[in-house]
This record gives structure tokens, sequence and C-alpha cells, in this order.
């Protein structure tokens, strides 16, 4: 698809470029021409998999929308609503997962075990009890 084309519900590649647009607006450090960019690698990354999860998993699918504003991103995309409603509920109140009990991608367990190397950090990323147990 050429970047000329209008980014419009049309484009095959909206999604993409929504998700994109979403995230410079709501974190600063992937604004565009900008100064601004995270200290710490790990840290960025965990953040991004909490935003995603936010975006996907509580935010609205359409805000004016009344019949669209019920539904979820992760719902459109084909998830349980039982599922994603156990997901919220438990968020805050229960630890999630025993870390050697989930199937993870690559990037997912390198964020969750703080393995991302910040760029002249010659320290090693400090890993939480909780997570090796």
């Amino acid at each position: 698809t050429s970047s000329k084309e209008a980014r419009n519900q049309k484009n095959p590649l909206f999604s993409v470029n929504y998700f994109d647009r979403e995230i410079r607006k709501d974190m600063a450090s992937h604004a565009r021409e900008t100064v601004q960019f995270p200290r710490n690698v790990c840290n960025a990354m965990l953040r991004m998999y909490l935003y995603m999860f936010d975006h996907n998993v509580r935010k609205p699918y359409r805000i004016k929308d009344l019949e669209l504003r019920r539904l979820r991103h992760a719902q459109v995309a084909g998830a349980d609503l039982g599922y994603l409603k156990s997901l919220v509920g438990g968020f805050f109140q229960r630890r999630m997962f025993q870390p050697s009990d989930l199937r993870l991608s690559e990037s997912a367990r390198m964020t969750l075990k703080r393995e991302w190397k910040t760029p002249l950090k010659n320290k090693p990323e400090v890993l939480w009890k909780h997570l090796t147990a």
C-alpha cells in the first residue's frame, strides 16, 4: 500500500495507522520530531505492553457510536467477551501468571525478564523477585 494513499478506514493498513497515531498521541517518547526518548529500554517495552493491553482490552472500539461503544478492540478482533472480563477483573487484584507457565513471544519474554539492553548502560537490570519464582 502506498504511503501516499489516504489513511482512512478504506485503507488496508487502517488499523496499523490508527494504532500508530494513538501511540504517538498518548506516549511522549513516541511523538514525532522530538528530543524525548526513553532512558531505559526495559521500562519503555513494559509501558508499551501495558498500553497495548489497555488499548485492546479496556478502551471502547468507537467512542461516538453508542452501539459500537460497548465493544472493545479485542472483541472486534475475535476475542471472547468472558475471557476479556476475567482479564480486566483480576488484573489489579491477583497475580495473573506464573512466569514458568506462560507461552510468550521472544519479545514478551525479554520484556518480562528485563533482558533488553539499554545503550551506554553497564549495570544489569533489576529483576523483580516475584518474576524469578
